[in-house]
């Protein structure tokens, strides 16, 4: 913090109030009240009118100069301006007051008051910067004051954060008639107050940076929690294999090759035509079977069975996996006519097409008979079928 006084001579204003004062008390004596009040209210509007347009002086703000690049400085020139009609006043840009090739800026009085004279201003502000930063800078603004012959600097840190506010802290303790007060050792040097705001934005940031953390965990976790309670539901609603509609009729058939033939077999092959009823025992699972099956191939004959069979429905897709036992009694109709007993077991897998179509297979399939020392097949059936 710097003042000084200007270079001219200044005018002492009490011996020229004087000089005009003297003839007006001496003709009022010889005048009447009325002139008398009007002089009075003259001089009261000259005194408002002097202190209104005092509040709307003009600032002459100079382009920054200093230690950083042009860009950072025409940002600083134009936040200054800012500042300086957040004040209240009109301020106006004079880049041309700078000396282009040395860079020089106005110090004296005499060389703020030219600038101030040729803008018909009454305040000149020169910001110059001394150190930059990533966070700040530090600047000196130079303040002179023609009316008063007056030049005044202050030094002082800027933190960008609080940029505005400090630099209207500032310009408000200079951009005064009476000069700089007892307020300017609290406003010089460090921004305590901007590192404050900083360091409180930072927590505030930091706070509200764990609170959206913690909001988007919350969130997250919300949403698995409803995720898998959605894909309970959905379990939970699955298909289960013949709880809407008991009954079931298919229609298939069936490939079986003999792996053993029996005394007086030959081997080959058994073809079958199929036809099967079932009903099934609430959503258990379970399902009571009766078929009648037609041979044809190595042997031809016909073989009425009954069962059971369970489906387990482990997926929401409308997929069934179990098993299912047969007995029966199987009556060739060629080659040995010697009536059977027929066991039959097999893996079941179905699957719900359409609305009204279910897909059925029984593989591995193995089926025995009794007769003739007793054949075995290993095969496979396959089966359409509906419920109702």
């Amino acid at each position: 913090m710097r003042t000084s006084p200007m270079l001219d001579n200044s005018v002492n204003p009490g011996s020229r109030a004087a000089r005009w004062l003297g003839p007006l008390v001496g003709a009022g004596a010889h005048r009447s009240r009325a002139a008398l009040h009007c002089a009075v209210l003259a001089c009261v509007a000259l005194t408002l009118g002097w202190t209104g347009a005092a509040h709307a002086d003009r600032v002459v703000v100079i382009g920054a100069t200093g230690n950083t690049h042009q860009d950072a400085l025409d940002d600083l020139t134009d936040a200054v301006s800012e500042a300086v009609r957040g004040l209240s006043h009109d301020a106006v840009s004079e880049a041309g007051a700078i000396d282009a090739v040395q860079q020089e800026v106005p110090e004296g009085a005499n060389e703020l008051r030219a600038v101030a004279e040729m803008n018909n201003a009454q305040w000149v502000v020169v910001p110059i910067v001394r150190e930059a930063r990533e966070d700040g800078y530090w600047i000196t603004l130079r303040v002179g004051y023609v009316l008063e012959n007056r030049v005044e600097e202050i030094d002082a840190e800027v933190l960008r954060a609080h940029e505005g506010a400090r630099l209207m802290a500032l310009l408000q303790a200079l951009l005064r008639p009476e000069g700089l007060g007892d307020d300017v050792a609290q406003l010089a040097g460090a921004d305590q107050t901007g590192r404050l705001a900083a360091e409180e934005a930072a927590r505030r940031a930091q706070e509200a940076a764990e609170q959206a953390e913690r909001d988007r965990l919350a969130a997250e976790q919300q949403a698995a929690e409803e995720r898998e309670a959605r894909e309970r539901a959905d379990f939970e609603g699955r298909e289960r294999y013949g709880a809407d509609k008991p009954m079931l009729f298919e229609v298939g058939l069936g490939v079986h090759p003999l792996l053993r033939a029996g005394s007086n077999g030959s081997g080959g092959t058994l073809g079958t035509f199929e036809a099967l009823f079932g009903y099934a025992i609430g959503r258990t699972g379970l399902e009571l079977r009766a078929g009648l099956d037609v041979y044809f191939g190595a042997a031809g004959g016909i073989a009425l069975h009954g069962g059971a069979a369970y489906l387990a429905s482990p997926f929401q897709r409308p997929l069934h996996l179990g098993a299912a036992v047969d007995l029966g009694f199987f009556h060739g109709l060629t080659g040995n006519r010697v009536p059977s007993f027929m066991v039959r077991a097999g893996a079941l897998v179905v699957y719900h097409a359409t609305s009204a179509l279910y897909l059925e297979a029984q593989l591995p399939e193995i089926t025995v008979l009794s007769a003739n020392g007793g054949a075995v097949s290993l095969g496979l059936s396959v089966r359409l079928g509906t419920r109702f």
